[in-house]
């Protein structure tokens, strides 16, 4: 028998694609230590993988991985929660492509509050989208229950503060074109919202001074937030950079892969 030829007997490792890349840090995160975390008045008790929660929220990141008291002993208590909303999130999260599955506009808001709460970028925009769709469609007008609840729990200038803003402004029919000419017989209902909420008085003063445009219009990231994108700007929306994996773009995963490399190549 002959020499064997050396070079015949190394294995090239395939290449992955950014795909494959994504599946395995999800899988990865998928299958990571646990944290438990207690949710609402009665705390009633979650077990979710750790390293999700870090992938999509930097508030929970800091939870998980700090020297902060719920990294110690590995608890999170979320007191102010409603355990449905918890529970939406959680399936939400979950999934490979996460999406908002819900018809209840009231669930979908108060999605959306948790997440500008805890940082959720992704599924703070597509919460953002859903509502932004109903809104078009004449499916969803706020109520004023939504729009007390959102106000409450959402820091000025945030994006479930302007869906509503615009919501309260203008009639289904008035929503692609932007023109303000929503009339409420009643207006008893709304008084309450003006009354405790001087920021909603001034962001629908505010609307209806400015040149609007209608709901359709200003681009796919018009109510979007990708601040969590270094270097991003408004300009950039031409195409959601978050069109498919959220956090997980392929300029994230091709980092991270590159990251990864040079850890194991550090490491030999």
């Amino acid at each position: 028998m002959g020499k064997k030829d050396k070079s015949s007997a190394l294995v090239t490792k395939p290449e992955l694609s950014p795909e494959d890349i994504r599946k395995s840090l999800y899988l990865s995160a998928l299958q990571s230590d646990r944290v438990t975390i207690l949710v609402g008045s009665t705390e009633e008790s979650f077990r979710v993988p750790g390293g999700l929660l870090i992938r999509y929220s930097p508030s929970f990141q800091k939870m998980c991985q700090s020297s902060f008291m719920e990294s110690l002993i590995g608890v999170i208590k979320l007191p102010e929660v409603e355990i449905s909303t918890f529970k939406n999130f959680l399936i939400w999260l979950h999934a490979f492509q996460p999406s908002i599955q819900i018809e209840s506009f009231q669930a979908v808001v108060n999605l959306a509050i948790f997440a500008e709460m805890y940082l959720v970028y992704h599924l703070r925009n597509q919460t953002s989208d859903a509502l932004r769709a109903a809104l078009g469609n004449g499916k969803w007008s706020p109520t004023p229950e939504e729009v007390s609840t959102a106000y409450l729990n959402v820091p000025s200038g945030c994006i479930l503060r302007k869906l509503c803003s615009f919501g309260f402004a203008h009639a289904s029919s008035d929503r692609w074109t932007g023109v303000t000419t929503r009339q409420y017989p009643d207006t008893s209902a709304w008084r309450s919202v003006f009354e405790n909420s001087a920021d909603f008085g001034w962001d629908y003063f505010q609307l209806i001074q400015s040149t609007q445009s209608g709901i359709g219009e200003g681009g796919v990231c018009r109510f979007h937030d990708h601040s969590d994108i270094i270097g991003w700007k408004p300009d950039d929306s031409i195409m959601c950079p978050y069109a498919q994996g959220g956090p997980w773009t392929l300029k994230a995963v091709a980092d991270e892969a590159a990251k990864e490399f040079q850890e194991e190549e550090e490491g030999k």
